[in-house]
């Protein structure tokens, strides 16, 4: 009893299926032959392709696709009936397969190339062998066929954070709103031209100072001459750069004081050569 009535869901089932399919239906069935071809079939067709392709070479592929491909779409025509049955499953004026009409007219022709849909395990036909190698084929040809998309370009690498930079950078922040104000569009050059020709004497900090990431000593130093030469504003006090910069009023005010004279004779020559060239450049005296 079981039985009979396991077999008559499956003839309900089956009697439903002829009768009334369905979109649904159609790309399910389509679907279990792609896959199963997929799973048995293709790999051996692709290697006969490729076999074939690699006797060419990149000069004389294209000229071999294009008369290949001639005669693939004449063979593949000459498995349909008539013009009617061919222009359901090929496109002619965009010179491609259509795989939606290829999967409706393998559903309505299942007397040609057998059913799919109710069978767990398909099995190909040779017909239907022959048309999905032709398919495979010439899905590998129109691929070679296109245009070599050229490697794309190497994105340019992120500006490499400069640590030391950042960290002076945003001390002098502190004191930036006291520019003079000839001064107050060319101050972030004139630093960034002082931090880069002096990096190395500011980023060594001196055994006798107690900040150790960098020589505050030689950043306040040069500070100091800045605003002897006008690049701070007159009325600001060393006391009151120090209490900005530092927090509080302590020792360092006297390299603010002094300016250039704290540091080694040589390098103060330098800085206060580099200097003024820079400020000459920047802000031309009348």
């Amino acid at each position: 009893m079981c039985a009979l009535r396991e077999l008559s869901e499956v003839l309900m089932e089956i009697s439903e299926f002829l009768n009334s399919p369905t979109e649904e239906q159609i790309a399910q069935s389509y679907d279990k032959w792609l896959a199963c071809y997929k799973k048995h079939y293709q790999r051996k067709c692709r290697a006969a392709y490729n076999k074939w392709k690699i006797g060419f070479s990149s000069r004389t592929l294209k000229n071999r696709l294009q008369a290949r491909m001639k005669n693939e779409l004449e063979d593949f025509r000459s498995i349909f009936l008539n013009d009617d049955e061919f222009e359901q499953v090929y496109d002619a004026e965009q010179k491609t397969i259509d795989y939606d009409g290829l999967s409706r007219f393998l559903f309505t022709h299942a007397d040609r190339f057998g059913v799919s849909h109710i069978d767990p395990r398909p099995m190909f036909s040779q017909e239907l062998l022959t048309l999905f190698n032709m398919v495979e084929t010439w899905r590998q040809m129109q691929s070679d066929l296109q245009p070599k998309k050229r490697p794309a370009e190497k994105a340019e690498a992120a500006p490499v954070v400069d640590d030391l930079e950042q960290k002076v950078s945003s001390l002098i922040a502190k004191i930036q709103h006291l520019v003079a104000e000839d001064w107050s569009q060319h101050l972030t050059t004139l630093w960034k031209h002082i931090f880069t020709n002096f990096r190395s004497e500011i980023s060594r900090a001196g055994s006798r100072e107690k900040f150790k990431e960098f020589s505050k000593k030689t950043l306040y130093c040069i500070i100091g001459h800045l605003k002897t030469k006008g690049v701070y504003q007159e009325e600001v006090t060393v006391l009151e750069l120090t209490k900005l910069l530092e927090g509080v009023n302590n020792g360092m005010r006297k390299y603010l004081n002094n300016g250039l004279m704290e540091l080694d004779q040589s390098l103060s020559v330098r800085i206060k050569s580099f200097v003024e060239q820079e400020m000459e450049r920047l802000v031309p005296k009348v």
